[in-house]
């Protein structure tokens, strides 16, 4: 039984070999720039300028706008997340597959009062002890590849068996059912979607280039305006006296007025992206006024309440960083209760949504095949089952305690789907799965006998627990470009392109297993010749992060676990129970997905939303609703293609300046 392929092919020769180049030089080089200095920042072209260079070549061996499509798998993967949104980079398949596991390996070996306790529970498949943990340290020195043969293989699988488990997450279940049936915004998608479709010939002539047209006047006009702010915020990375406008496309702003008017304890920091209010015009009222009606009711009403009667600890300037102190304290960790709970409860109405795609899975995988669009549905079944017991038997030969592997699983699973519906309805302002985690695994542990209640415990299932926690559910890996959040947005680039399904889905896990093995070697000897020393960045932070949620002291919980167990609790019924009202009253204002960064990035969320809904409704209003998407798309795609034109410059910039003279200097 098969569906009607009506896709176009993307994988041919020439672009299995261009990504090839892409993940073998272009991999290696963002891992070399983290580990040197640099951080984030790695030389890459904005999609934009790709397609433009694509143009100018003769028609016959020109990429078509599918095979472009491909190609910005490897692309993404090497650039980071923003490269979706407005070809700008961030975090990276590289930073990915190693700062979080190796990198804060390397400055746990080597730095108290950490360095006894790994090197008494870390095993050497995982890390070696001798003298290849110091040079890794220190630098200056030939990689002896003998010793660390086997924890590249370990690293490797790590990093790789997770990516592969989310590919066949959203590739079988997920991104069928959000985009051909749930029909979600996948809002961060829609610039480069629109660039790529623009690219389709009409009337004999590429859709992008017809300056006739209204649609590409409105493209073209915000292109500008993104281009010329672009290039001065370029010039910010260069020139001192531009610097104070290198903050332009993410301006932190604290509206200190607010504090006068409702009292100490208010929410008044806010953070102003502007293609991300450009983008948010496109989504649903109500994720807009859930943004809005959380910032009112927690940032503007509970805190300078609760401060006022005495109910909340206060300390002066608090309001600047309100939801990172009240949100994560009693009486009302909001915060946490968002993470933890909340997210749950959404990712388990996303699996009951999906039951009927989940029956047709089952369906294939124990009877006939379906083909989808030339993808097998009892490959993505088997695929999605035996990755998942694959990582709980990995976890559990790395030293998690067999329970708390299979708890880990569970967790892992419902995050990547919290995670990556947010992003398919709101924004990158996703649940992290390692901020709550912690709560719930450490008494877990306690309670099953697995380790001491009290902490430190220095116990090596409690540190291997949380070293798998930290390795697939932080910072990065949440915004990986291999991440569930921006793989579903690119499922949906694909899926909208009409680009072959299956052609995306074999280059996701190419570039995965590929892009990851070469990250591993790649910081293995650049670590070795540089030294992880001068530049410990996430490492030591990784480190000390983890280990103080409990194997070592546990200071950083803010929660006893009385409370984290039930807040976790609340925060899914309430979940549940605003699924259950919304059934009820179909124009329920409040959505459940877009609460949880509303409660747990208030920062990132009030203002945007704020701005976009006064925005939407005046449009809607003078346009009318047909009119209003036809003109907001082109003009949101172009500001946002259009602001990151020039982030080439200061990279580069920083190669000749900072990264060559290092490395030179060694």
């Amino acid at each position: 039984m098969s569906t009607e392929v009506t896709t176009k092919k993307g994988l041919t020769t020439r672009v299995l070999i261009l990504s090839l180049l892409v993940i073998l030089i272009g991999i290696p080089y963002s891992v070399i720039v983290e580990v040197v200095g640099i951080g984030t920042d790695s030389i890459f072209f904005p999609f934009l300028i790709i397609a433009l260079f694509n143009a100018i070549l003769p028609k016959r061996i020109r990429l078509t706008p599918q095979e472009l499509a491909i190609l910005f798998i490897p692309l993404f993967a090497m650039a980071g997340k923003a490269f979706i949104v407005n070809g700008d980079g961030r975090e990276r398949l590289g930073a990915t597959a190693v700062q979080y596991t190796l990198g804060s390996l390397i400055y746990a070996f080597n730095n108290p009062p950490y360095a006894d306790f790994y090197k008494k529970v870390i095993p050497s498949f995982m890390f070696p002890s001798g003298i290849e943990a110091v040079q890794a340290w220190t630098g200056r020195a030939a990689v002896n590849w003998g010793p660390w043969l086997v924890p590249i293989i370990y690293w490797t699988v790590f990093s790789a068996s997770w990516m592969v488990f989310v590919i066949f997450l959203i590739w079988g279940l997920i991104g069928p059912q959000w985009t051909d049936v749930e029909r979600l915004t996948f809002p961060m998608a829609i610039p480069s979607t629109y660039l790529i479709n623009s690219l389709e010939e009409q009337d004999g002539k590429v859709k992008l280039f017809n300056f006739k047209t209204n649609e590409m006047k409105l493209f073209w006009g915000t292109f500008a305006i993104g281009f010329v702010v672009s290039a001065i915020v370029s010039l910010g990375d260069i020139l001192p006296a531009f610097g104070m406008y290198t903050e332009v496309w993410e301006k932190h702003m604290n509206f200190m007025f607010i504090q006068s008017v409702f009292g100490n304890g208010a929410m008044v920091n806010g953070v102003l992206i502007p293609h991300q209010v450009m983008l948010a015009l496109l989504l649903p009222f109500d994720v807009l006024w859930t943004g809005v009606l959380t910032w009112v009711i927690v940032g503007l009403i509970y805190q300078p309440l609760g401060v006022r009667l005495g109910l909340l600890p206060y300390t002066p300037g608090v309001e600047t960083y309100a939801d990172w102190y009240f949100g994560v304290r009693p009486p009302w960790p909001y915060q946490y209760m968002a993470l933890s709970g909340l997210s749950m409860s959404v990712a388990i109405y996303a699996l009951w949504a999906a039951r009927g795609r989940i029956k047709k899975i089952y369906n294939a995988m124990i009877k006939e095949d379906i083909k989808e669009d030339g993808i097998s549905l009892k490959l993505m079944g088997w695929g999605m089952v035996l990755s998942a017991i694959f990582l709980f038997i990995f976890w559990a030969i790395s030293g998690v305690p067999i329970i708390m592997s299979f708890i880990i699983l569970l967790l892992y699973v419902l995050w990547v789907i919290a995670d990556a519906r947010v992003m398919s309805e709101v924004w990158w302002h996703d649940p992290v799965l390692w901020f709550y985690s912690f709560y719930l695994t450490q008494p877990a542990g306690a309670a099953l006998g697995l380790w001491p209640s009290t902490a430190p415990t220095y116990n090596s299932g409690n540190l291997m627990t949380e070293q798998v926690v930290a390795g697939i559910g932080n910072w990065i890996p949440r915004h990986s470009p291999m991440g569930s959040g921006f793989t579903t947005q690119y499922y949906s680039l694909a899926k909208r392109t009409n680009t072959d399904i299956k052609d995306a889905f074999y280059m996701y896990v190419l570039t995965a297993v590929i892009g990851t093995f070469i990250a591993v070697v790649t910081f293995i000897w650049i670590s070795t010749f540089f030294g992880f020393q001068n530049n410990p960045g996430s490492g030591s932070y990784a480190t000390s992060y983890l280990t103080s949620k409990g194997p070592m002291s546990g200071e950083s919980l803010t929660l006893p676990a009385s409370q984290a167990y039930l807040w976790a609790i609340v925060g899914l019924l309430l979940g549940f129970g605003l699924y259950y009202i919304r059934m009820v009253f179909p124009g329920f204002i409040i959505n459940p997905v877009a609460l949880i960064p509303s409660l747990w990035l208030m920062e990132f969320m009030w203002l945007a939303c704020l701005i976009a809904l006064v925005v939407k409704y005046a449009l809607v209003k003078a346009v009318g609703p047909a009119r209003f998407q036809n003109i907001v798309i082109p003009v949101a795609a172009g500001l946002a293609i259009g602001s990151g034109f020039f982030v080439w410059i200061g990279p580069l910039y920083k190669l000749f300046t900072v990264v060559i003279p290092k490395l030179a200097a060694v």
